[in-house]
């Protein structure tokens, strides 16, 4: 019972996304997105069906879910974006690993960090 329990909570909760771990984070953050109803603001366009209030709310509730979970660090990143496509596309385009140049991105953000903490150490 207590195994159940504890994947039950673990099916709701997700780490604040640092960085690093993206594609976890990601597949984590769209089901949170699909049970809250929020899936359909990531779409570059408003659905047809969908009023423009219901477009703002549905938008802002996608971005407060997203950034609520985000780093301080990754928030700087994220700031001047208006709609839950600018947040999702800006937080692929930065940490996805499917393109060279992020792989070169991510890699050298990696070592910088890792030379800091050293630093401080």
């Amino acid at each position: 019972m207590t195994t159940t329990l504890f994947y039950l909570k673990s099916l709701f909760e997700i780490q604040t996304f640092e960085g690093s771990g993206f594609d976890m984070w990601k597949q984590r953050m769209l089901r949170i997105l699909f049970l809250k109803y929020c899936e359909g603001a990531l779409l570059k366009v408003k659905l047809d069906d969908m009023t423009d209030i219901a477009g703002m709310k549905l938008n802002k509730k996608a971005i407060t879910y997203i950034k609520i979970v985000a780093s301080d660090e990754i928030l700087v990143d994220l700031k001047g974006l208006t709609t839950a496509f600018e947040v999702w596309e800006k937080l692929k385009a930065t940490y996805e690993i499917t393109t060279p140049v992020n792989q070169v991105h991510l890699t050298v953000s990696w070592c910088v960090c890792n030379l800091m903490s050293q630093k401080c150490s």
